[in-house]
């Protein structure tokens, strides 16, 4: 079966399970293909036999981002028995392409999109694909009030790869930075990365450093201008391959964090969307088995020892911080032996399989 992946947003900085995605079905024997906006234009067959296309734009988002799809889309002619749309911009953007062809249509619904028209046409548009696919059971909840009744639903777990890349983790003896926190993901508003900053000047940690893509440069320098303690410090370090940024967590972090806020977020879709967020790098946590921060999320394990829940507030992230630190220090820096409790990616893939098999009901 000849399968088409298509993303409106960069798959370099969010929605990375999409290659993990587009390899377990080429395991299967599907010839795949993904198309995403990105940074660069760019064209590859990978190691894996999946034909990969980036298509460069200038914009981030906004209409021009949406055009810049639309034409990638249609110059890409794809003739596909199955699309799989990542997010539900995606579905909204490459419409009517999808709609007009043959073959099934599956959109992994990983946003809820803000308030008002976006809103309602995408969740109008969703009815119209063959199946929506969910990450989690809130959301999956909330998806069929507000659109429909998703087909399956699939956890951003790690995938076999990942977890297996933090199994051999565990081998290696740890010495971690004792005051050191650290954060590795997408460096956005949404993350909750300004409360982070300022409750670590409250904090008794002398070290946070953040790793991976901004959002904009306007909010790096928000992050760099909070006043912080003459005796503390701030890094932010651009992005690095998954594998590398496992290993310095592992070697440098006496405490992880993972935040979502959703208290502060502009628009109650938006909220929403933070409030049932189904983040990769909270497994990932997990299975490291380092103390971690973050807030309660309806969607997530609770309870377990070294994760440590906060409200969403610059005294309890300080707090949070401060007890995930003694907790490492009394461990002396030996992690939590969690069995994680849930499958890998892969596993949870398996039940898109019937999906693909299910009749179109395209015209």
């Amino acid at each position: 079966m000849k399968i088409s992946i298509w993303s409106y947003a960069n798959l370099e900085r969010v929605y990375g399970v999409a290659f993990s995605l587009a390899r377990f079905l080429r395991a299967q024997g599907h010839d795949v293909r993904v198309l995403y906006v990105g940074e660069v234009d760019k064209r590859f067959v990978d190691e894996d036999g999946i034909e990969v296309r980036s298509i460069r734009s200038p914009a981030r988002s906004g209409l021009k981002r949406a055009l810049v799809f639309w034409w990638g889309v249609l110059r890409a002619r794809d003739r596909s028995d199955a699309i799989l749309m990542v997010g539900t911009r995606s579905a909204l953007f490459s419409w009517p392409f999808w709609s007009l062809r043959r073959g099934r249509t599956i959109v992994f619904a990983y946003e809820l999109d803000g308030d008002g028209r976006m809103e309602a046409v995408a969740n109008r548009l969703l009815r119209a694909v063959d199946h929506v696919v969910e990450v989690n059971g809130h959301r999956a909840r909330l998806r069929a009030v507000i659109a429909r009744r998703p087909d399956a639903v699939i956890r951003n777990v790690p995938d076999r790869k990942t977890a297996g890349q933090i199994s051999a983790l565990h081998g290696v003896p740890r010495a971690p930075n004792p005051h050191r926190i650290m954060y590795g993901g997408l460096i956005a508003h949404y993350q909750g990365l300004d409360l982070l900053v300022r409750g670590f000047a409250q904090s008794e940690a002398r070290e946070l450093e953040l790793i991976g893509n901004h959002e904009e440069a306007a909010y790096l320098d928000m992050l760099r201008a909070i006043p912080l303690p003459p005796d503390k410090r701030l890094t932010i370090t651009g992005p690095m391959p998954r594998p590398v940024l496992l290993q310095r967590l592992w070697a440098e972090a006496a405490a992880l964090v993972c935040l979502y806020p959703y208290r502060d977020i502009a628009g109650r879709m938006n909220r929403l969307n933070t409030k049932y967020a189904e983040p990769t790098k909270y497994y990932e946590y997990i299975l490291l088995g380092i103390p971690f921060v973050t807030f309660r999320h309806p969607s997530l394990p609770q309870g377990e020892d070294g994760i440590f829940t906060v409200s969403q507030s610059e005294d309890a992230i300080a707090d949070g911080l401060n007890r995930a630190l003694a907790c490492s220090r009394t461990r002396e820096g030996r992690p939590f032996a969690r069995g994680g409790g849930f499958p890998v990616y892969e596993a949870e893939l398996a039940s898109i399989l019937p999906l693909l098999k299910r009749p179109s009901t395209s015209p």
